[in-house]
């Protein structure tokens, strides 16, 4: 992972303070997040297609809220068992409440499905980086709810993704909070080009463990 290569890229595009401020604009929006996803995943595309230019300007923004609204509906399939298992301790919580004689059955639940909502919650945060390399590549939301493909990439290139994840996550905190800091609305402009770093670093992670899907030997 070149995680210098993460910043210093955007700040190599010439027109970087117009296109990182646009960025911010949309943050602060609220609903123009949706653009900003979309947007993360034309970098990601364009790194793994080799383009100089890898930050992408504003004017195919109609294109990055169709993009940002399909990575909504893939991450929404994928969160669907989340929200099945969260059934599971409320039933339990009902059941201790209004029977004594199966409180016992109720805590059973209670506890099962907090368990399975942390391990699966887990598992899909392992799997996100794939899922959203997957759709930024084939646009297809079916592809990118395919598990099968997900595990192929994360096993492909484990470490890459994890360290994708956790310093993507964090330089979009660091840069939000330090623009709170300097200045309130500073923090969308952090925002924004955390969001250019983590898209970067997700890019890197993805083309690794697609060129070692392709090197490793057919079963």
């Amino acid at each position: 992972m070149d995680f210098g290569a993460s910043f210093s890229y955007i700040t190599e595009d010439e027109d970087w303070i117009k296109k990182i401020l646009i960025g911010a604009v949309l943050v602060l929006t609220g609903i123009g997040m949706i653009a900003v996803n979309g947007w993360v995943l034309e970098i990601i595309r364009r790194y793994n297609q080799g383009n100089d230019e890898i930050l992408p300007d504003w004017s195919e923004i109609g294109q990055y809220f169709i993009d940002g609204l399909k990575l909504i509906v893939a991450v929404f399939v994928w969160t669907l068992p989340v929200i099945v298992l969260a059934a599971c301790p409320a039933i339990g919580s009902v059941i201790s409440a209004q029977n004594e004689d199966l409180a016992v059955v109720g805590i059973i639940l209670s506890v099962c499905g907090g368990l399975l909502i942390f391990v699966y919650s887990l598992l899909i945060w392992f799997l996100f980086p794939a899922l959203i390399g997957t759709l930024a590549e084939t646009g297809s939301i079916g592809q990118a709810i395919n598990p099968s493909n997900a595990f192929k990439l994360f096993r492909a290139n484990i470490g890459g993704f994890i360290l994708a994840s956790l310093v993507g996550g964090l330089a979009v905190s660091l840069l939000g909070s330090l623009g709170t800091i300097l200045c309130v609305v500073g923090s969308f402009v952090g925002t924004a080009f955390g969001q250019a770093v983590l898209a970067h670093l997700l890019g890197q992670a993805y083309k690794n463990a697609k060129a070692n899907v392709a090197e490793a030997p057919a079963m």
